[in-house]
């Protein structure tokens, strides 16, 4: 998803279930805050053992459509996200 990281337009992260918890408001695109979201999923015993976030910086943080720059990079997201998964 977007996340605005103050990074480079572009740049992808991988985040753990624990990165997530220790963060405050971890906010992503859609404005929703996945530090809440893992709060409550535990509460009602729902929350899995294992969660691993991607995040992408975006060029602009307002909603709107992709970033012609971001499209063109979505084949290496996708490679970045499936080499990530396989660790």
């Amino acid at each position: 998803d977007a996340a605005d990281m103050e990074r480079e337009p572009g740049t992808i992260e991988k985040f753990s279930l624990e990165q997530i918890q220790q963060t405050k408001n971890f906010i992503m695109g859609h404005h929703l805050d996945f530090s809440q979201i893992i709060k409550l999923s535990n509460l009602m015993q729902e929350l899995p053992s294992q969660i691993t976030f991607f995040g992408i910086q975006p060029f602009n943080i307002a909603p709107g459509p992709i970033n012609h720059t971001l499209k063109t990079h979505i084949p290496y997201y996708l490679s970045f996200i499936k080499k990530e998964l396989c660790k």
